[in-house]
């Protein structure tokens, strides 16, 4: 069974939607699992758990599985790909995602939050606060940033900054011109594009600098690559270093904003159990429907945490916890 890459998107989008789709999306398995709690989205959708079954049950005759098996395994091999590009950003760079704490956003991020967390064996989940729309409030109070690079292969010996000065007047030059946000004013910053010669990727270390001008010497530069190709890859090489290109950014700096965040409360309204597919147990266990406004004290799941833009699956083992800025904070118990 492969799933993805291509989307059921919104129109028609998965067959639980009523919109007229047919096709089977992870969504349609989510919520045949029970892990869309009750199944109320924002924008008035409510899904259909008999059309999902449908979709589902034309996977399953084809490999010979129920519509159980069969969404499990969407959900799994779903995780399964969303861990293997995680772990190219973290034990490819030379991290451990066990000592990492995993922060997923969006609609169906926390959705997919311990599922991830034991693909990689990390113990620590955070649910930030407006989760479904975190991707938008983080721009509006994103920096200005402009940033432009030059490719320059040169060996990275004594002399080499002289060609990166030069061509750094030129780089900064350019992005005073095209900036409308005054870049000539910000924060400039400098990236060099460093590899032992012959190789074919780089390693973009940061320079210091001071009144705008590079404030070390190659040396200096050559010591921290080192450090970082071994921190990065376990072993160094005995091979020169060049140059591969000369990035400059100037940042201009916004007021930093406060979140101020309340989810809605729903004190009349106690919390509902369902029946949900528990992956710790492959079987359907009580869940907890919790309103993300009712979250108080340390909560053992199984839970379903419920909220206008997101939905957040919480697996036995884990517990709960509103965090200061009113995220969610997940941790795995043993």
């Amino acid at each position: 069974m492969r799933v993805g890459p291509r989307s059921a998107q919104a129109v028609p989008g998965p067959a639980c939607y009523g919109q007229g789709g047919t096709e089977p999306a992870m969504t349609d398995a989510a919520a045949w699992l029970g892990m869309l709690g009750p199944g109320d989205l924002a924008s008035g959708i409510h899904l259909n758990i008999e059309k999902a079954r449908a979709a589902l049950e034309s996977v399953g005759t084809h490999i010979g599985q129920d519509v159980e098996a069969t969404a499990a395994g969407v959900m799994r091999i779903s995780s399964a790909a969303m861990a293997n590009a995680m772990r190219e950003i973290s034990l490819d760079q030379g991290l451990d995602p066990r000592t990492i704490t995993l922060l997923p956003f969006g609609g169906a991020g926390p959705l997919m939050g311990t599922l991830l967390a034991d693909e990689l064996e990390m113990n620590h989940v955070i649910i930030p606060p407006l989760a479904g729309n975190f991707s938008a409030w983080g721009l509006l109070g994103a920096d200005m940033v402009q940033s432009t690079a030059r490719t320059r292969v040169i060996g990275f010996a004594p002399g080499a900054l002289t060609e990166v000065a030069r061509i750094l007047e030129e780089l900064f030059a350019t992005l005073t011109e095209r900036s409308t946000a005054h870049a000539g004013d910000g924060v400039r910053s400098v990236r060099l594009d460093l590899r032992y010669k012959g190789q074919e990727h780089t390693l973009s270390i940061e320079v210091e600098l001071a009144e705008g001008r590079i404030a070390e010497t190659e040396e200096a530069i050559l010591e921290r690559f080192v450090a970082e190709y071994a921190r990065t890859f376990g072993s160094t090489m005995n091979e020169d270093v060049e140059l591969v290109s000369v990035r400059a950014s100037t940042t201009v700096l916004l007021p930093r904003r406060e979140l101020s965040y309340t989810p809605k409360r729903s004190d009349g309204e106690d919390d509902r159990v369902m029946e949900v597919y528990s992956f710790e147990s492959t079987a359907r266990l009580p869940f907890r429907i919790i309103p993300r406004g009712r979250i108080s004290g340390e909560i053992r799941g199984p839970a379903i945490i419920t909220e206008d833009t997101t939905t957040t699956y919480v697996d036995v083992q884990w517990t709960i916890s509103s965090g200061k800025a009113g995220e969610i904070i997940l941790e795995r118990t043993h």
